[in-house]
């Protein structure tokens, strides 16, 4: 006979996210023009049980498909090679549980800047560029952005996200969590940085807010949500020295628990 407390159940799904830089481009944030590309990323869910739960585990199922059947759904699926890009930020404040995928993504958000030394520091040396985060895309048409995350047991779970970064330029990956079209995180080792590019002042002094370290969700019983992530470089925080390294997202995890009796 189980007890109220007695069946916890954790699903994992682990996930790496390896970005390189390359040298192809005819401006960025870099002054030495180098942009950065994002190479292929796998989801594999694995599942864990703690407790009496040992018969509860792997719940948590993967899927490009919006209502999938429980048969079609999978433990792994893969994200699409990125496209180059240049490290960037975008113009207005990221709000956590506000702010809007279309919102982030939309073409007057994102800018870079060619950036010069100047005195103890770095300014901007030229006005802002419009440029384009890199958006986790199916690899079989390289256009879906959203896959989705079901749970399907019967019981609600509360889900919380934690990662790892590694890397010489690991400070300055950024990668924002969408659940059901409304940021809930970024994943970042440092704060995020925001707002407009203004040529000739400091690069230092661009605003950031404070990243919050636990992103959590609930995914009911026999339920399912959709996620997108967008992936860029923040240039406050990746400078010159930055150029041809690399940064890696590891130990991405979406761990499920719940209680039932």
């Amino acid at each position: 006979m189980r007890k109220a407390n007695g069946l916890f159940v954790s699903t994992i799904m682990m996930v790496v996210l390896l970005i390189v830089a390359l040298s192809t481009a005819t401006y960025a944030w870099f002054s030495a023009s180098n942009v950065v590309n994002i190479a292929t990323i796998s989801f594999v869910a694995k599942s864990r049980t703690e407790g009496d739960g040992a018969t509860q585990g792997g719940a948590i199922r993967l899927s490009w498909q919006e209502n999938s059947a429980e048969e079609n759904l999978q433990s792994e699926i893969s994200i699409a090679n990125g496209s180059s890009m240049a490290p960037m930020i975008p113009k207005n404040q990221p709000i956590y549980g506000t702010t809007t995928y279309e919102q982030f993504v939309a073409a007057d958000n994102f800018f870079t800047a060619v950036q010069t030394d100047y005195g103890d520091g770095r300014v901007y040396a030229t006005g802002p560029i419009a440029a384009t985060p890199y958006t986790c895309a199916n690899p079989s048409d390289g256009t879906d952005t959203t896959f989705y995350v079901y749970n399907t047991s019967e019981f609600d779970m509360t889900v919380t996200i934690s990662y790892g970064m590694a890397g010489d330029n690991s400070s300055a990956l950024r990668v924002a969590f969408f659940l059901d079209g409304v940021l809930r995180g970024i994943m970042t080792k440092e704060s995020i940085s925001y707002g407009p590019i203004v040529k000739n002042t400091s690069v230092d002094a661009q605003t950031g807010i404070e990243n919050e370290s636990a992103i959590t969700f609930a995914l009911p019983g026999n339920s399912s949500s959709s996620v997108k992530l967008v992936a860029w470089y923040d240039g406050k925080f990746l400078n010159d020295e930055g150029a041809l390294r690399a940064a890696e997202l590891q130990d991405f995890s979406f761990t499920g628990a719940y209680v039932a009796g």
